[in-house]
């Protein structure tokens, strides 16, 4: 049958002339099905888009399906003869007939995310070899794709909303994902202008992924993953006199281990997923703000504006993204400059009235959690963030006369969210802060004794974990005493019946979200570990001698015991408040 069909097509070419096979719609239908039949000869395919290109004006509606089957054609896969011509045809249909333009920009976008089936059924060693050949249809595709924009003015109209459509859903696998974040980010630098517009629309899907995934179900996988890999290399421990069973045992372990990895892709297909991209994005912004070890800083102010757009339109508003606002955290770590102007940005939203009062409590989880985390900020500039948000919550004291202080959530819930993000940031860094230049005569101006012993009481809203740690540090060097607060807080804050009805509402606890809690991806942890501050806060046993300890209480109240509340286990690594659902 395919020997009739090109022995037929063959015919056509060589007896009749362009325009004759166009006005032919036997002929047309002839070269429509060879094309369509996949098993045809280069040269036949060269030579019928050499010919119809010849009469490319000519082409009808009548022509609809001989121009589809072209456009559909496999031609990344016909050497690079046919590729040039195929290219060289295809400018000069939508040049002639700008209707086809949308149905070819649907195609080639589609090719962009790549054949994950073919991919997950190539034998490992043959991988490499097919990625390479990803690579250079993926740079044939973004060729025409860049020649078709310098023809078609208006092609960024067109292209934005098609990318959107075609963007893969949360089910698919991660190589799909990888290979068309790393196109769409390869677009940017041929079409420039489109790059806010594709930045947004990467990190409204990656935000997609992000909250599908929770931190507990991922910590679930790594553990049973962690567990599996310890039973392989118990399994590994044989006889050294047996060599034929350890060479046995070793191949079990390779096929096992294969299987694990396969089976944590099937458990979070999307965190596999947003790793991949969550790595592509930080690379894309390194190999951006950098040129050979250098930073462009012209460069990084423009990209860093960009995201900052994005993320003030997604991220921020998004409840527990886990992830992604560490792209945020990543673009910071360049330049001084990069972590002022986002401080500044979450200060105004904190201090402006006319913000919702649940995005100002966000900023100020925001700043607490990146000031505690990211260890690339100088203890000087830490310092004067707390100096201006103590400050703050000073003046907030001070305005707040003695009659309206009615302390609740509902009434000052920015004034304890910087309370939190304060105390937060002070078990983080008090350490540094206290071994500092005049780092005592700092902390005691910083007056914590008259905020937790205030009317508002913020000791009663904020984290319990925090409390604690917080209550720890500042008793260990002098700065306040929190004891006797914490333990009228915890008696009042006893179960109660409400007898009358549901008007009496039992006083709320501010939740404590911190954004920047431990990063778990781990294809993409090589860029933030780097950057990460774990918390290492201990407060040592000396100063909890019970001796003079806390003489100022009355008889009858003895706050807890150190071992109790000590700081080392209120705030370890995947305990902070933050990491809390």
């Amino acid at each position: 049958m395919a020997t009739t069909i090109q022995n037929e097509v063959e015919n056509v070419l060589q007896k009749c002339t362009p325009e004759e096979i166009i006005a032919d719609e036997r002929m047309c239908k002839i070269l429509k099905d060879y094309l369509t039949n996949e098993t045809w000869a280069s040269a036949e395919v060269i030579a019928i888009l050499q010919k119809l290109e010849e009469c490319i004006n000519l082409l009808k509606e009548n022509h609809k399906q001989l121009v589809k089957a072209i456009i559909n054609m496999n031609w990344l896969d016909s050497g690079p003869e046919v590729i040039q011509v195929y290219i060289s045809f295809i400018r000069s249909l939508v040049s002639a007939h700008v209707n086809y333009f949308k149905p070819l920009l649907l195609v080639l976008i589609r090719k962009m995310r790549g054949d994950n089936k073919t991919f997950e059924a190539v034998a490992q060693e043959d991988k490499i070899q097919l990625c390479l050949k990803m690579d250079q249809d993926f740079n044939h595709i973004h060729n025409l794709l860049r020649s078709l924009c310098q023809l078609i003015p208006m092609t960024t109209v067109v292209l934005l909303p098609l990318l959107d459509e075609m963007f893969p859903f949360v089910n698919k696998g991660s190589s799909v994902f990888e290979n068309y974040v790393s196109n769409l980010l390869k677009i940017t630098w041929y079409l420039p202008d489109l790059r806010m517009d594709i930045l947004d629309l990467i990190v409204k899907r990656m935000l997609k992924l992000d909250v599908w995934i929770s931190r507990d179900a991922l910590s679930e996988v790594y553990a049973s993953e962690e567990e599996l890999e310890d039973d392989e290399m118990f399994s590994m421990e044989v006889n050294s006199d047996d060599v034929n069973d350890k060479k046995e045992t070793s191949e079990d372990v390779k096929s096992h281990k294969s299987e694990s990895e396969v089976d944590l892709e099937a458990k979070l297909p999307q965190a596999a997923s947003l790793d991949a991209i969550m790595k592509i994005v930080l690379n894309f912004i390194q190999e951006t703000c950098f040129h050979e070890g250098v930073l462009n800083w012209s460069v990084t102010k423009k990209l860093y504006r960009e995201l900052l757009s994005s993320f003030d339109k997604y991220v921020f508003p998004t409840y527990l993204s886990n992830h992604t606002p560490f792209i945020m955290f990543y673009i910071c770590s360049f330049n001084k400059a990069l972590v002022d102007g986002f401080i500044d940005y979450l200060w105004k939203k904190v201090t402006d009235p006319m913000t919702q009062p649940i995005f100002r409590q966000i900023a100020a989880c925001y700043i607490g959690s990146f000031l505690a985390r990211a260890n690339y900020i100088p203890i000087c500039s830490a310092k004067t963030v707390m100096e201006l948000m103590m400050h703050w919550v000073h003046n907030y004291l001070d305005q707040t006369s003695d009659i309206n202080r009615h302390a609740g959530i509902e009434h000052h819930s920015a004034f304890y969210s910087v309370c939190q993000a304060c105390f937060y940031i002070f078990c983080f860094k008090h350490t540094e802060f206290l071994h500092s230049a005049k780092g005592d005569k700092w902390a005691s101006s910083l007056n914590f004794q008259r905020i937790v012993t205030s009317n508002l009481n913020p000791l009663k809203y904020c984290s319990p974990l925090i409390v604690n740690t917080f209550s720890s540090a500042t008793r260990a060097y002098q700065l306040a005493y929190c004891d006797t607060i914490t333990e009228r807080n915890n008696r009042y804050s006893l179960p109660v019946s409400l007898a009358n009805s549901f008007d009496n509402v039992v006083d709320k606890q501010l939740h404590a979200f911190f954004p920047f809690d431990p990063y778990l991806l781990k294809r993409s942890c090589s860029f933030i570990t780097p950057l990460y501050q774990e918390f290492q806060g201990s407060i040592s046993d000396d100063v909890f001698d019970s001796e003079g300890e806390d003489d100022f209480l009355p008889d009858d109240i003895h706050p807890k015991s150190h071992e109790d509340r000590n700081a080392v286990d209120l705030l370890q690594y995947s305990c902070s408040p933050g990491f809390q659902h």
